[in-house]
């Protein structure tokens, strides 16, 4: 173990939380996760839109059918942050094991 995870372990320990190394994950899966970490933040996105993008979401199977049907409504450069948002925050699924796309298949959570 490194010193920076023997000191971070201690200092986690201190707090009462548990602590642990994970490494070795699905390059895409990653990849996603890194990605859609510049999504996280709420206070960015324009989030009175959400529940329309979560409706449109219970029609619609892609990411890219999502956009479509709210075309009318929102340009797609507004609607795609928000749909990235709501898989980081679980809110939406999508198979992370494929890089997102337009044809990522979607569903609201349960």
């Amino acid at each position: 173990m490194t010193a920076q995870f023997a000191w971070t372990k201690r200092i986690c320990a201190r707090r009462g939380w548990s602590y642990e190394t994970w490494s070795g994950g699905d390059r895409a899966v990653v990849e996603n996760v890194r990605f859609l970490a510049g999504y996280r933040r709420p206070q960015l996105l324009e989030m009175d839109r959400a529940p329309a993008v979560l409706a449109a979401a219970r029609g619609q199977s892609t990411i890219g059918g999502i956009e479509a049907a709210l075309a009318a409504r929102f340009p797609a450069h507004a609607v795609r942050p928000l749909v990235l948002h709501l898989i980081w925050s679980g809110a939406l699924v999508a198979d992370l094991r494929r890089p997102l796309a337009a044809a990522t298949s979607i569903e609201v959570a349960s």
